[in-house]
């Protein structure tokens, strides 16, 4: 008897072993898993947050755009530009690091929609209205090849 009672009592406490080590690596995956899946939430928000920005600017781009294009008097479209190149460097500085590797071509082409200067405008090599449309076409193109 007491050695089947031993026996018993050795099957009971290989079963509560068992699961026990079963328990623990349960619990191990289902850590692991809930780390992956909060490190995926993390990335795809800065991504959503990243397009959200892109888009954003892009949105901003285009309206300057509109502005410039539709101002037919040539001081008017000088001073629609002029006004709002403070505000490119601002929408820029929020977005540039979104570029990574293409952070260099995205300054170049900020640099060159935002480097007309009235005074430059007003020399004989006046930049036309369609130069910097095209500047602006250009950030656009880019931001879209993204």
């Amino acid at each position: 008897m007491p050695e089947t009672l031993f026996q018993i009592l050795t099957h009971l406490a290989s079963a509560i072993a068992g699961g026990l080590v079963v328990l623990l690596f349960t619990h191990r995956l289902t850590i692991s898993r809930e780390r992956q899946r909060d490190s995926n939430i993390r990335q795809q928000t800065a991504d959503d947050r990243r397009a959200d920005r892109k888009r954003g600017f892009r949105a901003w781009i285009v309206k300057w755009r509109t502005e410039i294009e539709t101002q037919y008097a040539t001081n008017t479209f000088r001073t629609v530009y002029d006004e709002k190149r403070p505000e490119l460097r601002r929408q820029t500085s929020e977005i540039c690091d979104d570029f990574g590797t293409r952070k260099a071509d995205f300054e170049r082409l900020i640099g060159v929609a935002s480097g007309f200067r009235i005074a430059q405008m007003a020399n004989e090599k006046t930049p036309d209205k369609e130069q910097i449309l095209k500047a602006l076409d250009d950030i656009v193109k880019f931001l879209d090849a993204l």
